[in-house]
C-alpha cells in the first residue's frame, strides 16, 4: 500500500498534508505551498522507519521508498533559508474564500473599459500572471538547487584536500619514524663496536701477543724458539731463559722437554722433607 499523505512536522508546526506528488521535487513544493513558502526556503525530507532509524530523503527513489513504506508517513521537515510566507496557507485561503462569498450581492462590483486595458500595452493579464509566477518560482528553484550543488561540491572538496593533508601528514609522521628507528639502529652499532673495541684492548692488555721471534738477549735459533712457545703454551710458564735452556739440553726434542719441566714441577709439588729442609734435586 502506498500512502499519498503525510504528517508533517515542520520546525515544530504540524500540518497534514494530502495527494503527495511521487517525486522529491514535487513533495517539497507541495509542503512549502501547505505553509504559504516560496521558492526560497530550503527543506530536507526525513521519516523514521520500523526499525527507528532516521533516513534522510534525498532522491525520488527514496521518497518512493518511504511513500511505499509507511502507511501513515509522518515526516520530519527541516526548513531553512527564505522562511518568508509569500502566499497563505491552504486553510487561510478557505477562510478568506468563505468571508468573500458572504458578502452582500448588491456589492458594487468595477467594470473596466477593454479599451483602457489596451490603453495599458505594459500591464500583465490575469490568465498571465499565473504563468509569469510559476516560470519566476521554477527559475528560483533551480537557481536554489544548483547552489546547493555548489555549495555540496564546495564542501567535497574542502573534505578531498583535509584528506590529503591528513595523509602528508601521516606519511610525514611514518618517515620520521624510520629515520629516528635508522639512527637508533645505527648508533646500536656504533655501541657494539666500540664495546668489542674495548673487550679487545682489555684483552690485549692482559694476554699481551707474543713474539713471532725470539728476543736478541736469549740467543736462540728459531726452532728452538718456537718449541719455547707451545712448552708456554702447555702450562709450563713465560719464563723463556729457563724454558730455552730446558730446550737446548735435550737437544730441541720436545717430547724429552716436557718430561723434565714435568718432573721438576713434581718435585716443586712435593714441597720440603724432613723439618722443612728443601729436598735437593
Amino acid at each position: 500500500h502506498m500512502s499519498r499523505r503525510a504528517l508533517v512536522d515542520l520546525n515544530g508546526e504540524f500540518r497534514e498534508v494530502q495527494n503527495l506528488p511521487e517525486t522529491l521535487k514535487g513533495a517539497e513544493q507541495a509542503i512549502r505551498d501547505s505553509y504559504g513558502f516560496g521558492v526560497g526556503a530550503v527543506l530536507l525530507l526525513q521519516w523514521l522507519d520500523d526499525d527507528g532509524d532516521t533516513i534522510t530523503v534525498s532522491s525520488d527513489e527514496e521518497w518512493m521508498e518511504a511513500l511505499v513504506a509507511k502507511a501513515d508517513l509522518s515526516l520530519l521537515v527541516k526548513a531553512s533559508g527564505d522562511l518568508t510566507i509569500v502566499r497563505p496557507p491552504p486553510e487561510a485561503d478557505k477562510e478568506q474564500t468563505a468571508a468573500s462569498s458572504s458578502k452582500d450581492d448588491s456589492e458594487e462590483w468595477i467594470v473596466i473599459d477593454p479599451s483602457d486595458a489596451q490603453s495599458a500595452p505594459n500591464s500583465v493579464t490575469s490568465e498571465q500572471q499565473p504563468a509569469a509566477s510559476v516560470a519566476s518560482d521554477g527559475r528560483a528553484e533551480e537557481e536554489q538547487r544548483r547552489k546547493g550543488l555548489e555549495e555540496m561540491e564546495r564542501r567535497a572538496q574542502l573534505e578531498a584536500e583535509d584528506l590529503k593533508k591528513a595523509q602528508k601528514l601521516q606519511e610525514e609522521e611514518n618517515l620520521r619514524a624510520e629515520e629516528q628507528r635508522m639512527r637508533e639502529e645505527q648508533d646500536a652499532l656504533q655501541a657494539a663496536a666500540a664495546a668489542e673495541a674495548i673487550a679487545a684492548s682489555a684483552y690485549s692488555l692482559v694476554h699481551p701477543p707474543k713474539p713471532t721471534e725470539p728476543p736478541k738477549e736469549l740467543n736462540v735459533d728459531q726452532p728452538t724458539w718456537e718449541l719455547v712457545l707451545q712448552l708456554e703454551e702447555m702450562g709450563f710458564g713465560s719464563d723463556y731463559r729457563k724454558l730455552s735452556k730446558v730446550v737446548r739440553d735435550h737437544r730441541q726434542d720436545l717430547t724429552s722437554a716436557i718430561e723434565a719441566l714435568a718432573a721438576e714441577a713434581v718435585v716443586a709439588e712435593a714441597g720440603v722433607g724432613g723439618e722443612g729442609v728443601p729436598v735437593a734435586v
